[in-house]
């Protein structure tokens, strides 16, 4: 596989990732996102700079959605 190709896979990996977060349908630690940015940064350190700028926004927004909900249920 070029390099071009693998980049484009693993944006797309990490990409769809990110989305299921998001919506909640998995969880940080099920995603194993970590180990796709690994192989993503060597290769396009660019992209990876800018996904993981999103990543840690959707981290964010998911611990404050959580602490919400905490605060709501005690």
């Amino acid at each position: 596989m070029s390099e071009d190709k693998q980049i484009d896979v693993l944006e797309k990996k990490i990409t769809g990732l990110m989305s299921q977060i998001k919506r909640r349908e998995i969880t940080m630690a099920e995603s194993k996102i970590g180990k796709f940015f690994n192989k993503l940064k060597p290769l396009d350190l660019a992209s990876y700079e800018n996904l993981l700028k999103e990543y840690k926004k959707i981290i964010e927004e998911v611990k404050s959605d959580e602490t919400i909900q905490k605060t709501e249920e005690a």
